[in-house]
């Protein structure tokens, strides 16, 4: 059975260098979304780290940047950490930023209360409802499934306070598991997760991956296209 965990995105980069200083060596550039879920790291030679941050901000508004010497391993204090400018999902519909959110197997949902449509602000509820898990009964897998969440994030097993299940199509299985976290910024101290299982073809196993920031990270109050 082969395990993997994936989370990020890939970036288009556009030259938009502008008010740049000098720079020299190689970078390492790193990046999460607003909501904490990490994003591919990327190697930059001297100012080139301009060009990768603005790629980064023109496709993740709302991101925050971190940018270390290669060799030192030691942060660029002059540079970084940079907060992108603009709120995700400000050009777009509710529909179209949960549309989004689905493909990037988020495990959140951004959500308005009753009234609150036509002012544009929504903010973000765990997504999927809550139902048991499709590896409850594959006890290895399930083992497998737990032993990630460890490994990647320091969560156990007895720390799982729900599952949930967003959505099932063969042969691709996402549900959203959260923990209670005492590391985690919100308010509650609970952390979510996404997992979405692969099957593999004339049941060569299962794949999976996890989707989201080990820790959970506060939720801004989101503005939306009207």
């Amino acid at each position: 059975m082969r395990k993997c965990w994936a989370a990020g995105a890939s970036f288009i980069v556009i030259f938009l260098l502008s008010g740049c200083v000098t720079m020299s060596g190689t970078y390492l550039i790193t990046a999460h979304r607003f909501d904490g879920t990490p994003l591919n790291s990327m190697m930059a030679e001297g100012s080139g780290i301009y060009t990768v941050k603005n790629a980064i901000c023109m496709s993740e508004p709302g991101a925050v940047i971190t940018i270390k010497d290669a060799k030192t391993g030691q942060e660029i204090q002059s540079e970084s950490p940079h907060q992108c400018g603009g709120m995700p999902f400000a050009d777009v519909s509710l529909q179209a930023a949960n549309q989004k959110l689905e493909k990037q197997f988020s495990p959140i949902r951004l959500v308005t209360s009753a009234g609150a449509n036509q002012s544009g602000k929504a903010t973000a509820e765990w997504a999927g409802t809550p139902g048991p898990s499709i590896v409850e009964n594959a006890t290895l897998l399930k083992a497998d499934v737990l032993g990630g969440f460890k490994s990647k994030c320091g969560l156990d097993a007895v720390q799982l306070s729900e599952t949930r299940v967003v959505k099932y199509a063969v042969p691709v299985f996402y549900e959203v598991w959260v923990f209670d976290d005492p590391l985690s910024e919100r308010d509650d101290k609970k952390t979510a997760l996404s997992l979405v299982l692969r099957q593999r073809p004339n049941n060569g196993g299962v794949d999976f991956s996890f989707h989201g920031a080990c820790h959970g990270k506060k939720m801004p109050l989101f503005q939306l296209a009207k």
